[in-house]
Parts: C-alpha cells; sequence; structure tokens
C-alpha cells in the first residue's frame, strides 16, 4: 500500500513516527507489554518501555502520542 493510498490521498506528512506494541502473558499469567518508539522515523533513537497492566500499557502509548503531537507543533486530532 503507498503513502497516498494509505492517507486518503493527502501528501505524505513532513514526519512520521512509529510505535511497535508487544503484549504476552508471562508464566503467571501476568500481561506484559514491551514498547518500542519512535518520534520520528529517520532518527535512529529507539525509546523502550515495558508494563504490567493494561492501564501501564494505555499510559504509555497516550505519553508517545503527545510527545509525537507536541513535536510536530499540534495536538492529536479526535475522530470525526
Amino acid at each position: 500500500m503507498t503513502d497516498a493510498a494509505h492517507s486518503g490521498g493527502v501528501a505524505s506528512p513532513e514526519r512520521v513516527g512509529v510505535l511497535v506494541l508487544r503484549l504476552w502473558r508471562d508464566e503467571l499469567g501476568v500481561l506484559r507489554a514491551r514498547i518500542t518508539t519512535r518520534v520520528d522515523i529517520s532518527s535512529s533513537e529507539d525509546a523502550r518501555v515495558t508494563a504490567a497492566s493494561a492501564d501501564g500499557i494505555l499510559e504509555a502509548v497516550r505519553a508517545w502520542v503527545e510527545e509525537f503531537a507536541d513535536a510536530s507543533g499540534g495536538a492529536p486530532t479526535e475522530p470525526r
């Protein structure tokens, strides 16, 4: 899929970030997550966070979205 097809025909954004979320349950059944992020894919610097609850995972993802939005010069938009 091309950027234009994926973004609804809009030109590629100036900056792209990425978040990879790996989830599993440990041997005791506890939910675990490893979250690897880049606010800008042109950078080679990754950030890694671990979490052991749904709330912790959501908090880490929200923090990354807010960091990306702040670095992009605007707040994340709500879906319509």
